[in-house]
């Protein structure tokens, strides 16, 4: 499908408000981290750096204070485009520049915990306590806390507060959200939300007492939004409205949204309209996300109504337009190999990044055999040095591992023969005592480093204890037994998935009455993070309904009615019901979550699959409106093809957005030539930018998904290209490459590339 773009025409502001491009950079210096935060406004400058994202910010001009004014501005970057979180509060992939935070993480970024074990974070920068003895800097000047790369700063956290003192003296003061919001302290889950969840900058103040002050509006606690800042004669307000894509987040205790977005800021001195900016929205066709379409900045004369600006003396608009295009199902063909012989159970997964599905299928020839089935041929897989083929049972599991780093993944197949065996056929290594059962084994980073892992019942055959072995894997490729044989807290029911944000492995079990999440501890064991009893229905499945990077419930309920059950941290919220339009139980028996359109929210693909049916089968596309409710996709219903239904669901590419294969009548031939996509591009992506004199730059980007030797965890949108044009015809282009990207599986985050190259 050919894709398009939409263009805003709107115009640019003055030399005032010029805008800035970078390739946001990843920084392992010294620096103060809320110096950063509030830098002086440099003007117009392009450079690259070691992320490879494309961030552009316009300046909120302000008078001046000792210093002390706030550095404000619009500020975009490509890398938050899919994402919702609180500070989502303008458009995909904007926020507001210059405000100041504390917040609580649990361990490698996930979820807070709301216990010791958690972290804290200054605007990012992870903080680490101060060491008993040898202390050095912002720790031996009375801190309690210093960044986790040196900034010299003074931080201390005080009982009710804390308190960042700068090199010169100047001190910024963080309170809770409790200094803003109406909470009821009597309620354990209001009580830590309000006092122990976020501290917002609330003041700075320099040595002479001058202070510069923030308040916040909590009315939709405990979502906060900046309300207004004053500093002697001055003040800048924030007007906010409604949006038409309200967002949620977890927050460790509970669900947070997010319904208005920045409409206006208004900056004043001596209580009167110095200038306003005002913002211009448009909804994406894709996702239907909020996008500022355009930026304006208006003179003292400007008018004002329910804080809309809705008139007065104007310079020309900043515009911006985005990817992005209408979702429809569109085909693409690839080869299929053909089995005609009997065949028997098989697995469908995706062994690489070649848009082809690969399938491991059980045949009967002179006994049963197991066969690789990739592209267009089909090959008996080598079963050197083993005792046995896949014999006398179909309860098998063929995954696509990887077990080094730097390598890509192998391809393992794990079987029940005798109930206990397991086949690793890259490396011919037999694990006795390894049960995949019926719900197959679990495969899954479960310590952390990177690199994936395998989870198998002890003792089938001797004793069922309730514990599993954990076998993890080393840098030569061999599964070894972990150091810490029992991870015990899981039964046979449970199935992996991620649900704390800390990139480890978890296990989760759902059942009529109850679901049951335990989150690996990344040494020895699960540890219960919630047993949720309601009723959850005849169906389940699992995904990111919201867009948060959490894993979420969808559960059936009858008729076209379901229910979402979001993880909030420590236990679920559920949704009122859910209507899938045109929804059968009797037609539509398989249920799966993705993301099909690329807007980071997963979207509902309900299939029917009946070998030989007499009538069509098909599958039907829900997309996730972001605001809790679903909509039919028009047309999806009618790509039918006689007894085939979807086979396989996901990333194929790594391109970030998945596909849909489709399934042949023929069980033998396991996938159809046929795979089914919405968007060719993630969409909500800045490519395009014009400021006020002219100056249009016209982004392009390219997908990082690590080398051969250099293995990347997730595929990444990256700057390719930035092309300026003047304004007088005269054009420049400068040219990304990349290699190396680093990614810190301790800390769950992206450190930058070792190389990149410039032309």
């Amino acid at each position: 499908m050919t894709s398009f773009r939409y263009t805003f025409r709107l115009t640019t502001a003055v030399c005032a408000s010029l805008a800035v491009l970078t390739i946001q950079p990843y920084h392992a210096v010294a620096q103060d981290i809320t110096a950063a935060y509030e830098a002086p406004f440099q003007g117009p400058r392009a450079t690259h750096n070691s992320s490879g994202v494309f961030q552009k910010s316009v300046a909120i001009q302000v008078p001046a204070f000792r210093g002390l004014e706030p550095r404000l501005s619009f500020s975009y970057s490509s890398a938050g485009t899919r994402v919702s979180t609180a500070e989502s509060a303008l458009g995909a992939g904007w926020q507001l520049g210059g405000l100041s935070k504390i917040s609580r993480k649990a361990k490698r970024n996930g979820l807070p915990r709301f216990d010791s074990a958690d972290e804290f974070l200054l605007d990012g920068q992870r903080l680490v306590p101060c060491p008993q003895e040898n202390k050095k800097a912002g720790c031996a000047a009375g801190g309690s806390h210093t960044t986790w790369t040196q900034s010299y700063l003074r931080i201390k956290k005080n009982a009710e507060n804390w308190q960042v003192t700068r090199h010169d003296g100047t001190v910024l003061t963080y309170k809770p959200l409790s200094a803003w919001a109406t909470y009821d302290a009597s309620k354990d889950v209001e009580k830590k939300l309000a006092e122990s969840y976020r501290w917002l900058l609330a003041s700075k103040a320099d040595t002479h007492g001058n202070t510069v002050s923030y308040t916040y509006d909590c009315s939709a606690f405990p979502t906060c939004l900046i309300d207004e800042i004053t500093y002697q004669a001055s003040s800048v307000v924030f007007n906010w409205e409604d949006r038409p894509d309200p967002l949620s987040y977890a927050t460790g205790l509970k669900l947070g949204k997010l319904s208005k977005r920045l409409q206006s800021v208004v900056v004043k001195a001596d209580d009167s309209v110095l200038r306003a900016y005002k913002l211009s929205y448009d909804q994406s066709p894709a996702t239907k996300k909020s996008l500022i379409s355009g930026i304006q900045e208006f003179g003292s004369d400007a008018t004002l109504a329910e804080g809309a600006v809705s008139g007065g003396t104007k310079l020309p608009q900043h515009t911006f337009s985005y990817s992005g295009q209408t979702p429809q199902i569109s085909e693409a063909g690839h080869q299929k190999y053909n089995k005609n012989s009997s065949g028997y159970a098989h697995r469908v997964f995706n062994h690489n990044d070649d848009k082809q599905l690969e399938a491991i299928v059980r045949e009967k020839k002179s006994k049963f055999n197991c066969s690789f089935a990739k592209s267009d041929h089909l090959n008996d897989l080598d079963l050197t040095n083993h005792k046995h083929s896949c014999y006398t049972d179909n309860y098998f599991e063929a995954y696509s591992l990887r077990t080094s780093i730097g390598r890509k993944h192998e391809l393992y197949l794990f079987y029940m023969e005798y109930y206990y065996d397991i086949f690793l056929p890259q490396y011919y290594d037999l694990i006795p005592s390894l049960d995949p059962t019926y719900y197959g084994t679990r495969v899954g980073d479960f310590d952390g480093d990177g690199l994936d892992d395998t989870l198998g019942k002890k003792g089938v055959l001797k004793t069922i204890d309730g514990h599993r072995m954990i076998y993890t894997t080393h840098s030569k490729g061999k599964f070894t037994k972990s150091t810490t044989e029992d991870w015990a807290g899981d039964d046979n029911d449970y199935i992996v998935g991620e649900f704390n944000g800390d990139g480890l492995a978890d296990l989760f079990e759902v059942k009529s009455n109850k679901i049951t999440v335990k989150r690996s501890n990344g040494e020895d064991g699960f540890v219960n993070l919630f047993a949720k009893s309601g009723s959850y229905g005849s169906k389940v499945a699992v995904g990111d309904l919201n867009g948060d990077g959490i894993t979420d419930f969808l559960t059936y309920h009858g008729g076209t009615k379901f229910k979402a059950h979001y993880t909030v941290g420590n236990t679920l919220e559920t949704s009122s019901d859910i209507t899938l339009s045109g929804y059968s139980d009797t037609s539509d028996t398989a249920l799966q979550i993705a993301d099909i359109n690329g807007d980071g929210r997963g979207d509902i693909i309900a299939s029917r699959w009946k070998k030989n049916s007499s009538t069509s089968t098909y599958f039907r596309l829900y997309l996730n409106e972001g605001n809790g409710s679903f909509s039919y996709l028009a047309g999806s219903g009618s790509h039918t093809i006689n007894g085939s239904a979807t086979a396989y669901v996901g990333d194929m590419d790594r391109d970030g957005i998945a596909e849909i294969i489709e399934r042949e009548s023929n069980a033998l031939n396991v996938y159809g030539d046929k795979r089914y996509y919405l968007v060719t591009d993630l969409p909500d992506v800045m490519i395009s930018a014009t400021d006020p004199s002219g100056v249009e730059q016209t982004i392009s980007y390219s997908l990082y998904k690590g080398e051969v030797d250099n293995w990347f965890p997730y595929p990444r949108r990256i700057v390719s290209s930035v092309t300026t044009n003047d304004g007088r015809g005269s054009l420049s282009t400068t040219h990304y490459s990349y290699s190396g990207g680093k990614w810190d599986y301790e800390r769950s985050l992206f450190l930058g590339f070792e190389k990149i190259i410039t032309t």
